[in-house]
């Protein structure tokens, strides 16, 4: 997974197969992963999958969230 900002909004996590499984991790809820509540840092994403014969298995993958730039600006006349 690509890194991210800790502003931006956030989005529903995809590319995992098969359909069904669970997400998990810090900012993830449901299929939603927020950087601003896992916060800024190396976070583990999962995604666990149990088939119909209670199978399961499960994938990870590190996803890093950054710090936004500093933007000030001066008085304006």
């Amino acid at each position: 997974m690509s890194p991210v900002c800790f502003n931006t909004a956030p989005y529903v996590l995809t590319g995992a197969t098969p359909s069904g499984g669970t997400w998990s991790g810090p900012g993830v809820t449901g299929s939603n992963f927020s950087p601003a509540n896992a916060g800024v840092g190396i976070h583990t994403i999962s995604y666990s999958y149990t088939a119909a014969n209670a199978c399961s298995n499960s994938a990870s993958t590190p996803l890093q969230v950054l710090t936004p730039p500093v933007v000030s600006l001066a008085s304006l006349n």
